[in-house]
């Protein structure tokens, strides 16, 4: 598998810690200059010495353990050898160098095992003699693989080697390309400093992850294939997110492939299964460079892990370890025998960088955060560590709730999946979260349900695992009350974490109870289509789920469950032909718009059977003779679709088409054929609808290909039709990034509009196609400014001060800066006046006229409480823990003079499993504003007031404003401590 590189400057400085979902990103560079994909650093750095220090001729690979260096090493040796001319590869492991020198080595070793591959005993004057010419004729290519491994008389391997190369004759004749790990080439003053240095890139996931694991298998033997393409299918399941990330890494994913092989296509049950064995496959995978004792891995192991525990109660940054606190844990990295040397030795830690206001002091990680999270579960032996609840008086000395902290998550569930914790003290804990009294309006039951749910997926067959899954589909899909007569269900974000919860509990114990659900409740129901719909996310190899959908695909009288259950069927198995056909068959569906629409969302998305999909969309389209509009007698209005391209009245032909090319437009990237029957249609079809609906998918799957590019331009300089030119102009920002061409055609478009929303879809396309680092930048900021100076029209202003928002940045912001200030200080509207006030507060975050603008109209109470209330917000990404615009959202709340800005729909129009419920202003104003400091202060202050609120007197009278409290008062739950939010929900 070819490796890409990034060429880096120097050590990243660390500020901010990662997310273990995300841990890889510890080992990112933050200072590069370019990216290189393998074939382009063979050509451009070695064939083309391109490379700013030494112009090919030194060069350096360095990577964190099993990023893939040799591997790397190995291919650019292979390259050299065939495609530069006259060249002399010769590879040496520098390990095997033992006390020589390299260039003694050469001449007295590698030499003379040359000369006897040759038939001859020794090397003759006359072969050492060629020898030395070739590398005086700067023939010689130099590999060097692990100078890390290097033995060295001076105490440090880049001395060494820098030393001999400044030394050596021949050394310093011929290009070197080495490898080293980044422990080694960051720990201090390097001796190579005239090298350029590259850094290995991880994998890619998935393609390039999913591309190694087919290989890997297909190596052991053409059986294996199917194995391997089962593991595929098991890491792209919900919670898998942190073994996904952990593989991008080259070693890590060919243990996983070793364990995945040896366990006959099954992980082991638990994550503590799994990464126990990739700990022992490690320590296996080293020995034959670093050999340890079973006493020193035994003390290293139970070291690490007290350090890692530590790390992520007490440190500010869990994952990012300073020397000094490792030190505490581990000795001194310059002692030999401390447990520190041997486990940057065999790489459990390596350096990634130096603190921010520190430049000297380094900074360390774990090889990967989810092995830290592993060490300090294997820390923890009693269950209270976790939850020690005093429900009178949480705030105890001897009360703890790590348990509702996010970082103690996956330690959590690594702790119950370990098999040498008693089954007792699982159950106790399971016990705990499960009967857990918050006395804060379960807002921490809920969560404690939820972390529980979690658990069983790790400790099989507790007690509790039926009481909690009832209780997750209870709320998922809701009840039927028999003393109300009606069906009840949980509020949103309750239902939705609920489903969540679903896809990370128990999974077969999960799908019975589904099963059970659906079977017991009518065909009719809502809560039943969603039902089948979460089996699509948890269903997957289930021979019970693929029999129930089969059996309601060809026996359910009802069509919404047909297709939902084929929908369903073609996620958990994507060749199921019988689930592929009813969806081809129920885009023509005539009774429920809403049935094709889901249709061809699904079709869409099949991961498979790409070309079938095509060819049947295709003969589909011909059966419809759309090359000139349709006379018929009935015409249908499907506002659902249609109303996104400004259409009143379709055919039922034209709305076919249209979905069958919206499909097109999801599946058919870089599909000449498919471009080819959109443009087609697009110059052959009389309906402007089905022309639209072509230029939409073009804008999907014709990013760079010049005649979708041309026509596009085409559209928008001669079309008469606007509404075709916005489209156009949409779609002409998704494929044209960066063509001059398309540039001119949408700035020509601004200048000759004929509707507003020409001008609107030009200006957003320019942002999306602009190169930040051309010229072209500066004209169009230009050219932004002067509309600004010539146009007053309310909409384009507020078009043109977004735009400027989203583009003017670092030196490019004085124009539009004082664009911006003169616009704000002009006669406009205070509508106009906030959309300036925001942006400009995006380009200069310090800007007083900004700040002044947005308070004077927060302070207003003239204005209109929507005013208000984005203003609001807007100051808070600008001048965070301002307290009036604070209280001025939460007044509105209060406010019951003024109606609630809900935008509220129905439920009962919605379909599939998808709620058409939009959020109430009210809502997303708070939690937007709260979301972006996070202030613990100004959250606990929210809590205070709303609490009032929630009560059943309110529920009763004015159900819209207490569910908003609800929603609302939850968010806060999710980012305050249980103590934080205990102690204010219950003060007086």
């Amino acid at each position: 598998m070819p490796l890409g590189l990034v060429e880096r400057k120097k050590p990243p400085r660390i500020k901010e810690d990662v997310s273990p979902e995300k841990g890889s990103e510890l080992y990112h560079e933050t200072e590069i200059t370019q990216t290189f994909e393998h074939q382009q650093f063979l050509e451009q750095v070695l064939r083309d010495r391109q490379s700013p220090k030494s112009q090919g001729k030194r060069i350096a690979i360095i990577g964190e353990p099993g990023a893939g260096k040799t591997t790397l090493l190995q291919q650019t040796a292979k390259w050299v050898s065939k495609k530069i001319e006259q060249s002399v590869v010769i590879w040496v492991s520098l390990a095997d160098l033992r006390s020589r020198d390299l260039e003694t080595y050469l001449l007295e070793v590698w030499l003379k095992a040359v000369a006897r591959t040759a038939g001859q005993a020794e090397a003759s004057t006359q072969v050492k003699d060629d020898f030395v010419a070739q590398f005086n004729q700067g023939l010689v290519w130099l590999v060097l693989d692990g100078v890390d491994e290097m033995q060295s008389t001076l105490g440090n391997p880049l001395e060494e080697i820098g030393q001999q190369i400044r030394q050596g004759g021949l050394l310093q004749q011929s290009r070197i390309v080495l490898s080293c790990r980044l422990n080694l080439w960051d720990g201090g003053s390097n001796a190579l400093d005239s090298f350029d240095n590259y850094r290995t890139l991880e994998f890619s996931y998935p393609q390039q992850v999913e591309e190694y694991i087919c290989k890997w298998f297909g190596s052991q033997s053409p059986a294996q294939m199917h194995t391997g393409e089962q593991l595929c299918v098991a890491l792209r399941e919900p919670g898998k997110e942190r073994i996904r990330d952990l593989v991008k890494n080259p070693l890590r994913l060919m243990l996983l492939c070793l364990n995945w092989h040896s366990g006959e296509g099954n992980l082991p049950q638990t994550k503590a299964g799994l990464y126990e064995q990739f700990v022992s496959y490690f320590y296996e995978w080293k020995k034959d460079r670093f050999e340890t004792t079973r006493e020193q891995r035994r003390q290293l192991n139970a070291a690490l892990a007290e350090m890692a525990q530590k790390a992520i109660d007490k440190e500010a940054t869990r994952f990012w370890l300073r020397q000094e606190f490792v030190c505490e844990y581990l000795g001194h990295p310059d002692d030999t025998d401390s447990l520190f040397a041997i486990a940057l030795q065999l790489g459990w830690l390596n350096k990634v960088g130096v603190e921010a206001k520190h430049h000297t002091r380094a900074v360390y990680a774990f090889f990967h955060p989810t092995f830290q999270e592993y060490f300090a579960a294997l820390s923890i032996d009693d269950w209270h560590y976790f939850l020690n609840h005093i429900p009178e008086n949480p705030s105890h000395a001897d009360a703890n709730y790590r348990i509702f902290e996010t970082q103690w998550r996956e330690v959590l569930l690594l702790w119950l999946g370990r098999e040498d914790i008693s089954k007792e003290q699982k159950e106790n804990l399971i016990q705990s979260l499960v009967q857990f009294e918050d006395r804060c309006n379960d807002f921490y039951w809920d969560k404690a349900v939820f972390i529980a749910a979690a658990g069983i997926s790790e400790f099989r067959n507790c007690t509790y695992e039926q009481k909690i899954i009832e209780q997750l589909v209870l709320w998922a899909f809701g009840y039927f009350d028999i003393q109300r007569q009606e069906w009840l269900e949980a509020l949103n974000p309750l239902r939705e974490e609920a489903r969540k919860a679903l896809l990370e509990t128990n999974s077969s114990k999960a799908v019975n109870e589904i099963i059970n659900f659906i079977q017991n409740n009518p065909d009719e129901l809502y809560s039943r289509y969603n039902a089948i719909q979460v089996l699509g996310e948890i269903g997957s190899g289930s021979p019970e789920v693929e029999q129930m959908l089969a059996d309601l695909l060809c026996n359910s009288q009802d069509e919404r469950t047909i297709v939902q259950a084929a929908a369903t069927l073609t996620k958990i198995l994507p060749s199921h032909q019988a689930a592929f056909y009813t969806l081809i068959n129920s885009i023509e569906n005539d009774k429920d718009y809403n049935i094709p629409e889901y249709a061809a969302k699904i079709l869409g998305e099949i991961q498979v059977n790409f070309s079938e999909t095509i060819y049947m969309l295709i003969d589909l389209i011909g059966k419809y003779k759309i090359a000139k509009r349709n006379n018929h007698s009935e015409i249908k209005n499907y506002n659902a679709n249609i109303e996104r391209v400004g259409f009143s009245n379709i055919t039922r032909e034209e709305k076919i088409c249209g979905l069958i090319i919206q499909v097109l437009g999801n599946i058919g990237v870089d599909n000449l054929e498919v471009i080819n029957i959109l443009l087609q249609l697009l110059n052959q079809s009389e309906s402007k609808y089905v022309r639209a609906k072509a230029v939409e998918s073009l804008g999907k799957i014709g990013n760079g290909n010049k005649i979708v590019i041309d026509t596009l331009i085409d559209i928008l300089n001669k079309s008469q039709d606007w509404n075709l030119r916005s489209i156009s102009a949409n779609s002409l920002g998704e494929v044209a990034k960066g063509c001059p061409e398309a540039i001119s055609a949408l700035i020509y478009l601004m200048d000759n509009y004929k509707h507003y929303d020409n001008f609107n879809k030009a200006s957003k396309s320019l942002i999306k196609i602009i190169d930040f680092n051309s010229n072209s930048i500066e004209i169009i900021i230009d050219k932004f400014i002067s509309i600004l100076q010539l146009d007053n029209h309310p909409y384009i202003v507020i078009d043109i001060v977004n735009c400027l928002g989203e583009i003017a940045n670092g030196t490019r912001n004085h124009k539009a800066k004082n664009a911006l200030l003169k616009l704000l200080n002009s006669n406009i509207s205070n509508n106009t006046r906030y959309f300036v006030a925001k942006n400009l507060g995006k380009i200069d975050s310090n800007n007083r006229d900004a700040i002044d603008a947005l308070e004077d109209i927060l302070n207003n109470s003239q204005e209109s409480y929507w005013q208000r209330c984005v203003s609001a917000i807007a100051l808070e990404e600008i001048k965070h823990s301002n307290s009036q615009a604070l209280a001025v959202l939460v007044n509105k709340i209060f406010d019951t003079q003024n109606s609630l800005e809900l935008l509220y729909t129905d439920e009962s129009q919605s379909f599939m499993g998808y709620s058409i419920i939009a959020q109430p202003d009210e809502v997303s104003w708070l939690i937007n504003f709260l979301s972006i400091g996070r202030n613990k202060t100004q959250i606990k202050s929210v809590v205070s007031k709303l609490k009032l609120l929630l009560n059943n007197k309110i529920r009763e009278t004015d159900f819209k404003r207490w569910k908003i409290c609800y929603q609302i008062l939850w968010f806060c739950s999710q980012n305050l401590s249980y103590q934080n939010f205990y102690t204010v929900w219950n003060s007086r």
